[in-house]
């Protein structure tokens, strides 16, 4: 019997994580690399409604945006590595490190400028991801030490 969290560390599963990692990858550096924001339909209608809801202003949408794509690039690249030291330190700190470069690297593009304050949001798109993948692969493994028997 399965319960609730095993999924989470199946091998189909952890495949799965990684291949929409690779698939969010591409995505946030080509949307962070197109000439304009508005290149994004919908964009702004989505967030906004995001943004209005969290922070009480529509005015974010864009810091909105930067916090949740971040947040789920992290999350589910966390869920395809298998091993601990990787997930729990290089993973964050290499999207945190692709955050800062494609930051700055929007400096080179027109209409773009780099924004400390994407920065930042995408900071705690990370640590909120990281966070919550990290919750969610605990309870898998209690889980699963749960229904060892014991020696």
């Amino acid at each position: 019997m399965m319960n609730t969290f095993d999924f989470l560390l199946q091998g189909w599963w952890i495949r799965l994580m990684r291949i929409v990692y690779a698939f969010l990858l591409i995505v946030i550096v080509v949307l962070s690399l197109v000439p304009t924001e508005e290149s994004v339909p919908g964009s702004n209608l989505i967030f906004g409604f995001l943004a209005e809801l969290l922070l009480g202003s529509a005015d974010h949408a864009d810091k909105m945006s930067h916090m949740l794509a971040y947040a789920a690039i992290t999350g589910v690249g966390m869920l395809g590595i298998i091993r601990p030291l990787g997930r729990f330190l290089l993973l964050p700190v290499s999207m945190l490190l692709l955050s800062g470069l494609l930051e700055l690297g929007q400096g080179a593009i027109a209409g773009r400028t780099p924004d400390m304050m994407d920065f930042l949001a995408n900071l705690v798109g990370v640590a909120t991801g990281a966070v919550v993948a990290g919750f969610l692969l605990m309870l898998a493994r209690q889980q699963a030490q749960r229904k060892q028997p014991a020696l």
